[in-house]
């Protein structure tokens, strides 16, 4: 990691004095100077680009404390606006908001599973191009974020695996920058969602965290330090495929015992299934199972929970987390399932460990992954640690 130029430094202490009036909803220079530790001169200067910039507005006169009153600051989100997508196997979902998160426009097209990878990537170009050119008559796009399942080199914005989507070494980074000419963020479907967590969600402000979707497949996202963490391979998290059965069921990674295994929902399924002795056809069969007061049925659950807690044991054991946010098909379990997976885990975590974890249900709905795709462009505009990575991100150049 680099130290700070004289280049970052300054492009860091714009970023300190914007998100501080952004969260701040008013304020005053004086107060800027406070709070900063900047000179009154740095921080006319900072207020006067980005004021020029339309980032920020005069807005009204505050109290005194003595003397003049001050003027007050206020920040425009409606300066800029971002354009997110989320890319799935048999649809392609787009949104344009503003800085605020303000939604503005919002696209919806669904495609059959087995049609090319070229068709379903002209497909969602076509959304983002129509996005953006509706956007851009609010005002500039500063960036197009996108999630995908599979596995995200997100330095080089390269789907390199998808099993869902089908593809290898799939370049999203340069196909559509090519076509927009705008920054380009992408990132595994996962740790968007995260991501849109720490901003918009039950883990907002939150920063060490973790958020685990259940689902068809297991996929989790960290928060660490206020931080996406990715690994030294952009692959970290993996948790579905961790062992919890040595000499288990053959998983399709090709190893045996994987949490995915028993916790999916086609392993609820399944188990359900067997032990009703039924055959489930939807989807909204088996979430009425799921709220069902039947003893046998809630049996199945529990025994998935069980797998499922003991697997996020171990994440507390090693993370050491605040915070496990809970997405995917236990919510449809409510607070019966959630304060059984707390006793589970409760039981399995190491003591001391998991004291002061709180675990919670995901505060995003379905479009979870479309609000974390603008989420990656918002963070990389107003988050200033990002600063101090190496990695090309889109915020370089944006402010």
């Amino acid at each position: 990691m680099k130290a700070l130029g004289f280049s970052d430094m300054s492009r860091y202490n714009r970023l300190n004095v914007l998100n501080l009036i952004k969260n701040k909803g008013q304020i005053s220079r004086a107060d800027l100077v406070k709070l900063t530790k900047l000179t009154g001169p740095s921080i006319s200067r900072i207020i006067n680009d980005l004021m020029e910039e339309g980032l920020v507005t005069e807005t009204g006169i505050g109290e005194s404390s003595g003397g003049r009153k001050p003027i007050l600051l206020e920040f425009n989100a409606s300066a800029r606006t971002v354009i997110g997508l989320d890319i799935r196997p048999d649809k392609v979902m787009g949104i344009a908001c503003d800085l605020a998160a303000t939604r503005l426009k919002k696209r919806q097209t669904d495609f059959a599973e087995d049609i090319p990878t070229e068709r379903k990537l002209n497909l969602a170009l076509n959304m983002a191009q129509e996005l953006y050119l509706e956007a851009e008559k609010i005002a500039p796009v500063i960036g197009l974020g996108i999630a995908v399942p599979g596995v995200v080199d997100n330095l080089r914005g390269i789907v390199r695996y998808s099993a869902p989507m089908g593809w290898r070494n799939v370049d999203l980074n340069n196909f559509f920058g090519q076509a927009l000419k705008v920054p380009i963020s992408v990132d595994n479907v996962t740790r968007c969602v995260a991501l849109g967590e720490k901003w918009f969600g039950n883990a907002k402000d939150k920063a060490d965290f973790i958020y685990l979707y259940v689902g068809e497949g297991i996929g989790a996202g960290i928060i660490a330090k206020g931080q996406l963490y990715h690994g030294s391979r952009y692959s970290a998290a993996e948790i579905g495929h961790t062992t919890v059965e040595y000499k288990g069921e053959k998983c399709r990674c090709g190893n045996h015992g994987c949490l995915e295994l028993y916790t999916s929902l086609r392993a609820l399924k399944n188990r359900l299934e067997t032990i009703l002795g039924i055959s489930i056809n939807s989807k909204a069969e088996l979430w009425n199972l799921l709220q069902d007061e039947n003893s046998t049925a809630w049996k199945a659950v529990e025994e998935t929970l069980s797998y499922l807690g003991t697997g996020i044991a171990n994440m507390i054991n090693i993370f050491n987390p605040e915070t496990i946010v809970i997405g995917g098909w236990p919510l449809n379990t409510g607070v019966r399932g959630l304060e059984y997976l707390k006793g589970v885990v409760q039981s399995r975590a190491m003591e001391g460990l998991v004291d002061g974890v709180s675990m919670v249900y995901s505060g995003l709905d379905e479009e979870g992954p479309l609000i974390g795709a603008y989420t990656l462009i918002l963070e990389s505009f107003f988050n200033p640690l990002l600063l101090k990575s190496e990695q090309n991100l889109p915020n370089k150049g944006v402010i």
